[in-house]
């Protein structure tokens, strides 16, 4: 029986020839999905609740890449690495920290505009600065000064705007994640400033929203050819979505499960009126569409369906199942993505293909098609001569660093290291990564790490990972996911005491609870000072009560020498054990320092067990009674 890869080869040497002579040039949208887990696909046959009818359809009409990659697990490396088809620690952006992307960074939509093509882009950019961006904060913003709190830091907008999309190349932009937009035309398709300006759309479903921008740049440019980045905030949390396809996904689960799902449909059927739209311009089969991944789903480890009302790093419901890890990891579940083609009457339909492929394969298969010569500074290879020379997939490596971890494939082999410890697998028979074969084949991990060290020097920043050690994320990552142990601590009880006031904790079998109440007091209640943080959190309370009733969390900032009444938070508790989750949104640049836990001890016999503050993905502070 023949391959999939030997059933295509010779149409697609054919394919490959046509393209590069003729004489229309294709136009391009590349389409890149937020924290989307490999399992959310349905054409990958994983999981039965998810439903992706249109992409199914893409698939099903082009290519399906089962073997796709991204070159970071983390949202602005990635997108670097895609908009530029350079591995982006090539010019120091490792991670998040080390944003913005150079303007000197020639772009693709940059490359496509020499020869004729108008570029837009639409949805998350997230490769301006922010506020996690120490260096370049410290060198551009605060010179000579000492960095404050991340959430206090504040960046000029005269500063951010060098870095926006309409100065890295593209013509067209309507760039904002939800509601807020910095756009230079409007979703009537009407040009607005040409810099840009400030555009408020009506609070709806964020991601027809985003497909509406996209189609009203389809509009303005159809009789052009065109570069479109569509990069859709999904399904990233903040999670939202809306009724219409909320209904698709009736029935018990886990609610954050529920509007991933919702928002990854929205998602799809916005792909299906996009195919529409360019089938009624009679331009679906001259448009190479890529559908992407930034990295993979952030599980958090336990997939905990926290509040929907906690906006902050959670579990953002989506799976990558039966992957091995989650986002920030070099593991698949890190980095491998959802990843298909399509290019109707060029690209044969059906195919399947599991030779590794990359999202630096994007800007060169784009180059190669508009008639562009090859770069040699561009790593990725053109993906329809990729398919017609199969093993060409086979011998050329893929990279990857991250923080303290370090990756290569390289064929059916992947060499994998974090801080100390090496993974060798072969990711073709494994691809969970569960069978560690270095000790088996140790001259292949040895080569795959030479290879991995020669490309490494010719970074622009040392490994972090070169002292061998892992940071306190990734020993709970690798701990869970590989069973290996750097000395991961747990964090630690009443690292802060709470105290009473007005009253006097008494320790019992099963938590605390308050006595000796002092009659003339107004309040009696629970107090923890001195905190110090910033971001969104999550508050848990774990109750023993014998009848259910209403407390109270009371807040005070840095800034204030009292508790104010706008800062009161009430919150219901069952009867038996119960454990309440009360949302502290903390507003840009305060910091919450102090905190009151009050509930009706003297009219009800209660105790409490457990009080945590979870905050992006993690147990910040924890209190076990």
């Amino acid at each position: 029986m023949m391959s999939i890869f030997s059933r295509y080869s010779f149409l697609l040497v054919l394919v490959s020839a046509s393209c590069t002579w003729a004489s229309e040039k294709p136009n391009v949208i590349v389409i890149f999905t937020d924290d989307h887990g490999w399992a959310d696909l349905g054409a990958h046959n994983v999981v039965d609740d998810v439903k992706t009818p249109h992409l199914d359809a893409m698939a099903s009409s082009g290519v399906l890449f089962t073997s796709g990659y991204i070159t970071a697990p983390q949202c602005i490396p990635s997108r670097a690495g895609i908009l530029s088809g350079r591995y982006q620690q090539t010019f120091g952006l490792d991670d998040n920290r080390y944003s913005p992307m150079p303007v000197e960074i020639v772009t693709i939509p940059e490359r496509l505009k020499e020869v004729g093509y108008r570029t837009g882009m639409v949805g998350k950019w997230h490769l301006t600065p922010n506020p996690a961006s120490d260096e370049w904060l410290a060198d551009n913003i605060y010179k000579g000064q000492s960095l404050p709190p991340m959430n206090e830091r504040r960046i000029p907008f005269e500063s951010i705007l060098p870095f926006k999309p309409g100065n890295q190349g593209f013509d067209d932009f309507f760039d904002g994640p939800i509601y807020n937009y910095w756009a230079n035309y409007n979703l009537e398709g009407e040009s607005l400033t040409p810099s840009g300006e400030r555009l408020v759309t009506e609070p709806r479903d964020r991601l027809d929203i985003q497909t509406d921008a996209a189609m009203a740049f389809i509009d303005r440019n159809h009789e052009s050819p065109f570069f479109l980045y569509l990069a859709y905030f999904a399904p990233h949390v903040p999670l939202e979505s809306t009724e219409k396809y909320l209904s698709r996904f009736p029935g018990e689960m886990a609610e954050r499960r529920r509007y991933a799902l919702a928002m990854i449909s929205a998602v799809d059927e916005g792909v299906g009126r996009i195919r529409e739209q360019l089938r009624k311009y009679g331009e679906l089969d001259n448009t190479v569409i890529f559908f992407i991944g930034d990295n993979g789903a952030p599980l958090k480890i336990d997939m905990e369906d926290i509040p929907l009302t906690f906006k902050g790093g959670a579990w953002d419901g989506s799976l990558n199942t039966p992957l091995n890890g989650e986002k920030g990891m070099l593991s698949e579940g890190g980095v491998r993505v959802p990843y298909l083609l399509s290019w109707p009457e060029q690209i044969p339909a059906g195919q399947v293909q599991y030779m590794p492929v990359t999202s630096l394969d994007v800007a060169a298969t784009v180059i190669d098609l508009a008639g562009l010569p090859k770069d040699d500074i561009l790593p990725g290879e053109n993906l329809i001569e990729l398919m017609a020379h199969p093993e060409r997939a086979a011998n050329r490596p893929i990279f990857w660093r991250f923080w303290n971890q370090a990756a290569i494939r390289l064929g059916d082999w992947k060499y994998l290291r974090a801080g100390k410890f090496e993974f060798l697998f072969n990711i073709v028979d494994d691809y969970t990564e569960q069978n560690n074969l270095a000790e088996v084949y140790p001259k292949r991990l040895e080569s795959l790490r030479a290879q991995w060290m020669e490309w490494d020097a010719t970074l622009d920043r040392p490994f972090e990972g070169h002292s061998g050690r892992l940071n306190d994320q990734e020993k709970a990552w690798y701990a869970h996911y590989f069973g290996v142990s750097e000395g991961t601590q747990e964090i630690a009880s009443n690292d802060l005491e709470w105290e009473a006031r007005h009253a006097v904790i008494d320790s019992v079998a099963d938590g605390i609870k308050l006595k000796n109440f002092d009659p003339n007091a107004p309040l009696h209640f629970l107090t923890v000072n001195e905190l110090e943080f910033g971001l969104n959190a999550l508050c848990r309370v774990q109750l023993n009560a014998e009848k259910p009733g209403v407390g109270q969390i009371q807040i005070r900032y840095r800034d204030q020498d009292r508790f104010s009444p706008e800062n009161q938070i009430n919150f219901e508790f069952g009867s038996g054990v119960t454990t309440s989750a009360i949302d502290l949104s903390v507003p840009p640049g305060k910091t919450l320092v102090h905190l009151r836990l009050i509930v009706p001890f003297q009219e009800n016999d209660l105790t409490i067990q457990n009080i945590n503050l979870f905050s992006d993905g993690r147990i910040i502070h924890n209190w076990d009674f």
